[in-house]
């Protein structure tokens, strides 16, 4: 299945490079940022491994890849990443409004 990541599921990445950068420095953060890349292409190749989160919203999924969660659902139109967001966020307020609609 095509993977697909929204533009919020962009800057999260991006946000959480620059945060990490300005914490550990640029190795730490190239080596997280690659972690997540990798969660993202084991999710495009095992979709249905990771459980369903109704507690996030009704139909998405969640891949924990280290601190952080990359919700997304399987549509369509292939496997829609919405966000990545850390654990300890209120992850139903930062889901965008008619993201998991078809």
């Amino acid at each position: 299945m095509r993977l697909k990541l929204s533009k919020l599921a962009l800057q999260d990445i991006e946000s959480i490079y620059d945060h990490t950068v300005a914490e550990w420095g640029d190795e730490q953060a190239d080596r997280y940022v690659r972690a997540l890349w990798d969660a993202m292409l084991a999710i495009e190749k095992a979709p249905e491994r990771w459980r369903l989160r109704k507690d996030i919203h009704p139909g998405c999924r969640a891949c924990l890849s280290g601190s952080h969660l990359i919700i997304y659902r399987v549509g369509n139109s292939g496997i829609e990443i919405s966000r990545i967001l850390h654990g300890a966020m209120n992850l139903p307020r930062h889901i965008p409004p008619g993201f998991f609609k078809d």
